[in-house]
């Protein structure tokens, strides 16, 4: 059953399940799985099992998934996204989710260092729920995290929230 951690009935949908019957609980990231997990567990549910590091670490470690037209899923090709590091800026790419709360905290000062540092730095954002295919092939299997490219080439890589102080940093030693 699909239960939505971030609905206003997830309790009651919740309590609809059988405590006493082992529960595989998963989300995208596994921070809202994990959460999930642990209130289930505190209202006496049995056996809740977790998808550590969620679907994005299952996919990264190309097991095999169920779902629906790849096609509508997949979103930017290769090709695509080398041709975003054909400049002569510097490239920061934000690979975010909307559901991802470092990816919304995130967000204005990402826009902030788009205007303050526009003749030097390109600021990309990539939406890991549609662009699945560029996810995979760069080995995302956690959000948010940021690459600065210089001259088409990956110079850094973060996974996790950090400061917008630390992404300028990182930006003006290119």
């Amino acid at each position: 059953r699909n239960i939505n951690w971030n609905g206003n009935d997830f309790k009651t949908q919740v309590n609809q399940l059988d405590k006493t019957k082992p529960v595989l609980i998963y989300c995208l990231s596994g921070a809202r799985s994990a959460a999930a997990a642990e209130t289930m567990r505190a209202d006496g549910f049995k056996t809740v099992m977790e998808l550590q590091g969620g679907i994005m670490k299952w996919r990264g470690a190309n097991l095999p998934e169920i779902k629906g037209d790849p096609a509508k899923t997949a979103g930017m090709d290769q090709a695509k996204f080398d041709a975003l590091l054909q400049t002569d800026k510097l490239v920061l790419i934000d690979f975010y989710a909307d559901w991802c709360a470092p990816c919304k905290k995130m967000a204005p000062y990402l826009e902030e260092i788009k205007l303050e540092m526009a003749d030097k730095v390109q600021v990309v954002r990539i939406n890991s729920d549609d662009n699945q295919f560029i996810v995979k092939q760069l080995g995302i299997d956690a959000l948010p995290v940021l690459l600065i490219y210089k001259n088409g080439q990956q110079v850094w890589r973060n996974s996790g929230f950090v400061e917008k102080e630390g992404v300028v940093a990182k930006l003006k030693e290119q």
